[in-house]
């Protein structure tokens, strides 16, 4: 994470929520991708124009060729991803979402949790029974 708090931060992220939408239903297998990009740019190198159209734009070509952009870039406004957007977000209301992250999990005893906050992965993680030493990255978890 950068250090300092990115500028412009708490900075709109209506745009490209509204973006990542339209993106995760035509191409659901870079969501994950893009995502990460765009968190990166924000928070790792403390770049909030990644959050504006032309600054995600940048990062949605990169993963998807400027034809494919260009199709997510004109439909992110429309009223199909508002209304796959409202409905995200009243999800997570009625979830109880509290911040962020926040995880709906279904562990494989069909048992359902959710979990808030960075500091609780390592409770998910135990909760679906992943193998923590598959990744370096699990030794933060408490």
């Amino acid at each position: 994470m950068s250090e300092a708090i990115p500028k412009g931060f708490p900075a709109s992220t209506s745009d490209v929520q509204l973006a990542l939408c339209v993106l995760a239903s035509k191409y659901p297998d870079k969501l994950i991708p893009v995502a990460e990009k765009i968190y990166r740019g924000f928070w790792e190198d403390g770049d909030s124009d990644v959050l504006t159209q032309p600054g995600f734009s940048a990062v949605f070509e990169s993963e998807l060729g400027a034809e494919n952009a260009k199709r997510i870039l004109d439909e992110f406004k429309d009223t199909e991803a508002k209304a796959v957007l409202h409905g995200s977000t009243q999800q997570a209301f009625t979830s109880g979402a509290f911040g962020l992250p926040w995880f709906d999990c279904m562990n494989g005893q069909g048992t359902k949790e959710s979990f808030w906050g960075i500091d609780h992965l390592g409770r998910l993680v135990d909760f679906l029974q992943l193998d923590a030493t598959l990744d370096k990255s699990f030794r933060v978890l408490l």
